[in-house]
């Protein structure tokens, strides 16, 4: 489970629901820079958490930073392809040149593992 704060509140979800989480650029959410969290179920959902401290709170589940602020869940790919992630709903994700063999590498150990 992932805990975000949504405003005045506390929201928890549910890590497998998540398909990637990124940082809009200039979207201020909360009075300062916070993340958004796209679901599997195609939903976006703009939270005052911070981008790190997302990608904090995920760096022991099968997400990877494949890009500038772009964490990706392994579960929510479908196919890797030359220049990035195609998902399970079609969304197409890049992948940084800089990152490319290292983030090749341990979606590949994931899907060994699955």
């Amino acid at each position: 489970m992932l805990n975000v704060r949504m405003k005045t509140r506390e929201v928890q979800l549910d890590v497998e629901h998540i398909a990637y989480v990124d940082v809009q650029g200039g979207h201020r959410v909360g009075g300062r820079r916070g993340s958004v969290i796209h679901l599997l179920s195609g939903e976006a959902m703009a939270v005052d958490t911070s981008y790190k401290e997302v990608a904090a709170a995920l760096i022991n589940s099968d997400f990877v930073e494949c890009y500038n602020r772009l964490l990706v869940n392994f579960a929510a790919v479908a196919d890797l392809k030359a220049d990035g992630f195609v998902l399970k709903n079609g969304e197409q994700l890049p992948i940084s040149r800089r990152l490319y063999r290292e983030t090749a590498h341990e979606y590949m150990e994931y899907l060994l593992r699955k």
